[in-house]
C-alpha cells in the first residue's frame, strides 16, 4: 500500500508566507539531496568541452543526478545537439536527465574534458581546473545534486532535458 505524503505541494509556503503555485518550486522544497559534486572550471581563450554526458557519469548509481553549471564570470555558448545558445555570468543551466551538452568560447579551440581531470575525491576543498595560459576570462562552478524524489522514473521524464535562468531566454528543450 502506498503512503500518503506528510506535506502536499499545495500547502507548501515560501519562506516568506506567500504561497507556491510552481509545482516545482514546491517540489524541489520538500526533496532532500542524496550526494553533490561541485568543482569550478576557469579555461581561457577558445576551448569547447565534450559533449558527453560525463557529468552525470561521475554519479554514484543510487539516483540520476541534475548536472548543473554556473557561469560566475565572463560569456561562453551551450550547444545541445544543434542549438546554440549564448550564456552570460549569472546564467545558471540545469540538466535533470543528464543531457549531453558542450560548452565553450570561439571556434576550434582546444577540447577540453574537466570531468577527466578531477583530482580523486573525497575532497577538503572544491577543485579548481585551470586551462590556458591566458587571463581568465570565464569562470564556472559545474557539478551535480543527487536527489532520491527524480528516482520517480515519471517525474524525471516530465521534466525537460535543459532549462536554466539566463539574461537571455533559454528555450526549454525536451529531447533526449
Amino acid at each position: 500500500m502506498a503512503e500518503m505524503p506528510q506535506v502536499f505541494p499545495e500547502n507548501i509556503r515560501h519562506d516568506r508566507g506567500v504561497e507556491r503555485d510552481d509545482v516545482l518550486s514546491a517540489l524541489l522544497e520538500t526533496v532532500h539531496l542524496s550526494g553533490s559534486v561541485q568543482f569550478c572550471f576557469m579555461p581561457t581563450g577558445n576551448w569547447q568541452t565534450d559533449a558527453s554526458p560525463s557529468l552525470a557519469q561521475m554519479a554514484d548509481g543510487r539516483t540520476d543526478p541534475v548536472s548543473f553549471h554556473i557561469l560566475v564570470e565572463g560569456d561562453c555558448w551551450l550547444r545541445i545537439g544543434d542549438r546554440r545558445i549564448e550564456l552570460g555570468a549569472g546564467d545558471v543551466i540545469l540538466f535533470p536527465r543528464g543531457t549531453g551538452h558542450q560548452l565553450g568560447v570561439g571556434l576550434d579551440g582546444m577540447r577540453i574534458i574537466p570531468t577527466g581531470d578531477l583530482p580523486p575525491g573525497p575532497w577538503r576543498a572544491i577543485p579548481v581546473l585551470n586551462y590556458g595560459d591566458g587571463a581568465v576570462s570565464v569562470r564556472l562552478l559545474c557539478g551535480y545534486l543527487q536527489c532520491d524524489a527524480l528516482a520517480f522514473a515519471p517525474l524525471r521524464q516530465a521534466l525537460p532535458a535543459c532549462f536554466g535562468k539566463s539574461r537571455t531566454a533559454i528555450p526549454v528543450s525536451r529531447g533526449q
